[in-house]
């Protein structure tokens, strides 16, 4: 996505650039178009940038993971998510639709289940990610 080429360089898109961006996924995610490496890669993006996503895609993404998505997830984007979701957390921009006891209980489910397929950095990274969030 722009936004991870963004994330991967170091830099945030202008401003009217991440509005629209965010829009744009944010209709995505509501219609269905993202899959569960979608989720994780824009998660990741706003993690790295340090910016949080705005309500609409927050919203969007939340429902997305709440509904299946997280368990849909490869150990990696499942690590990646929690991940982002936590560096957001911890920098205290962690939006309050994706700080849900719904979003955490179904990232921890699919974790319990895919677990045995983690390499060692997932596991380090949603092992730390799952000490700082709570559900």
């Amino acid at each position: 996505t722009v936004l991870h080429a963004h994330a991967s360089g170091g830099c945030a898109p202008a401003e009217a650039s991440m509005r629209a961006l965010q829009q744009r996924a944010a209709t995505l995610a509501s219609d269905g178009d993202f899959n569960p490496q979608d989720s994780a890669n824009t998660l990741w993006a706003f993690a790295k940038l340090g910016v949080p996503p705005d309500g609409a895609l927050a919203a969007a993404l939340a429902l997305r993971l709440a509904d299946g998505a997280a368990a849909a997830m490869k150990p990696f984007e499942l690590s990646s998510t929690a991940w982002a979701l936590a560096k957001l957390h911890t920098a205290g921009r962690l939006p309050d639709e994706l700080a849900t006891a719904e979003v955490v209980n179904a990232l921890h489910e699919a974790a319990a289940t895919s677990v045995a397929w983690m390499n060692a950095q997932a596991s380090a990274n949603t092992l730390w990610a799952f000490s700082r969030l709570e559900p």
